[in-house]
């Protein structure tokens, strides 16, 4: 999965730059984060990349920060010290009001919206999840951490979607003006399958 999920990031990134993939040079933004390596200001295209069992995602966006993180959805229930260590206490309060498998599943989104906030601001765990906060019924978030720059904090659009039944993704972007177009690539059975995940 990792060569797979790398070589379909260096073919997409070179598709929408115009130039060959063996051409693309990357560097270490802030944080440690990947980035292409542009000679005149800042690159055209932000990326970030996840992967996890049987499944990966890209996200690509115009100069705006984005992330996306992905997780095999699973029936075991969550315990009560990683929820503690994860969500807020609105998060958790809102996650007592569920049971079993819609709790595990509710958990999964949630966390992946948090994780994709955070490889979009570059700083991944450095950052406590429980201050990466996501709306109720909207898809904004917002990072309540004073180590993180004012204008970083808020302007966060998050998605979440299920592309198999068994994997959750979430992407998220510094804009709440740009529109997120999901798009979804099957590499099987065939590499023509292609839909729109919205």
């Amino acid at each position: 999965m990792f060569l797979a999920s790398h070589a379909a990031l260096r073919l997409t990134l070179a598709t929408y730059i115009g130039t060959a993939a063996h051409e693309l040079a990357f560097e270490t933004g802030s944080g440690g984060r990947p980035e292409l390596a542009w000679s005149t200001g800042a690159p055209p295209i932000r990326f970030n990349l996840t992967h996890t069992l049987d499944l990966f995602a890209v996200s690509l966006t115009r100069r705006v920060a984005c992330g996306v993180d992905a997780e095999r959805l699973s029936t075991r229930a969550v315990d009560d010290p990683l929820l503690s260590a994860i969500l807020s206490p609105s998060e958790l309060a809102r996650m007592g009001t569920l049971a079993g498998n819609e709790a595990t599943a509710a958990f999964h989104r949630l966390w992946t919206r948090k994780e994709a906030v955070l490889k979009a601001l570059g700083l991944g765990l450095k950052i406590d999840p429980r201050c990466v906060l996501i709306g109720d019924a909207d898809e904004l978030a917002f990072v309540n951490d004073p180590t993180v720059e004012p204008r970083s904090r808020t302007g966060w659009q998050v998605r979440t979607f299920q592309p198999t039944p068994d994997h959750v993704v979430s992407v998220a972007i510094g804009s709440v003006t740009e529109a997120l177009r999901p798009l979804l690539i099957e590499l099987e059975p065939t590499f023509e399958a292609a839909r729109r995940l919205d």
